[in-house]
């Protein structure tokens, strides 16, 4: 008895378990979570599905009870993450979000669920952002392609143009200097 106790205690705080053919479980935890999938060794490994208990859900790969691999995460308003899952944390891919009737899109690498590196932010507008990212921030080189057929090509910091760079004007004028804050302050 103690035994059987101890085997339900290590299988996810004392979830209830159903197990199901073969190595695919679904598993209800007291939270009202639910995960339907592969398992090994009391953990969830292999490909599974996650529903949260706000109705968020993860559909993809799992190591060692971790995200780990491939898998698409959904959050209840709609927005997802679609990509590469290492511990539990996406490190690249796309990140897809709604804000009212405006859709966003993000495609690039990711530290602590916030745009990092390499990568591409679209807005609804048309207006494109190609470049480096910090922490979720336009920073370092980076290409800004305006619905009005403008385009800076240079540095920024926090979001912002900062530093050299040169702003191409859709009416073929060109403007080479230093940027701070997004004001041109010198030529």
């Amino acid at each position: 008895m103690k035994t059987q106790k101890l085997v339900l205690t290590l299988l996810l705080f004392a979830a209830i378990i159903t197990a199901n053919a073969g190595n695919t479980s679904s598993i209800t935890l007291n939270d009202g979570s639910k995960y339907e999938g592969e398992m090994k060794n009391g953990k969830m490994d292999g490909q599974g599905l996650y529903v949260f208990a706000d109705g968020g859900t993860y559909e993809g790969s799992f190591s060692e009870g971790n995200m780990e691999g491939i898998g698409k995460m959904t959050y209840p308003d709609g927005s997802y993450y679609e990509g590469t899952f290492k511990n539990g944390e996406i490190k690249s891919g796309k990140y897809i979000f709604t804000a009212g009737d405006a859709t966003y899109k993000y495609e690039g690498s990711f530290i602590n669920k916030k745009a990092n590196g390499q990568g591409t932010y679209s807005f609804p507008n048309g207006q494109k952002y190609e470049g480096e990212f910090a922490y979720g921030d336009f920073s370092g080189y980076g290409v800004m392609k305006y619905p009005n057929g403008d385009t800076y090509k240079g540095n920024w910091v926090g979001d912002n143009m900062e530093g050299e760079g040169t702003m191409y004007y859709a009416n073929g004028k060109k403007v080479k200097g230093t940027w701070h804050m997004g004001v041109l302050v010198k030529k």
